[in-house]
């Protein structure tokens, strides 16, 4: 791996290893919930915000995508061919 393609790697690893990290913390939270009332609403707030965080990095991690050199190109430049396909 070479300069980008290294730099993406880590930083996909790292969103999904923080995806992982707070889904542990919120299954924490929720062993550690005694059932009172009092603890009840921080529970909700806790959950809450944990989801929110999760689903945000989820929307991040959707990002990351193989890049390359093009082999084709259209208008929009959303074509990027392996070299086999192409026959090259």
């Amino acid at each position: 791996m070479k300069g980008d393609n290294a730099q993406a790697l880590v930083a996909y690893l790292a969103t999904l290893g923080a995806i992982v990290v707070l889904s542990l913390g919120a299954a924490l939270v929720c062993v550690l919930f005694d059932g009172s009332v009092d603890m009840l609403g921080k529970l909700v707030v806790a959950l809450g915000f944990i989801g929110a965080a999760v689903t945000g990095l989820i929307g991040v991690l959707g990002t990351f995508r193989p890049k390359g050199a093009p082999a084709a190109t259209t208008q929009s430049g959303d074509v990027n061919l392996n070299a086999q396909e192409t026959g090259q």
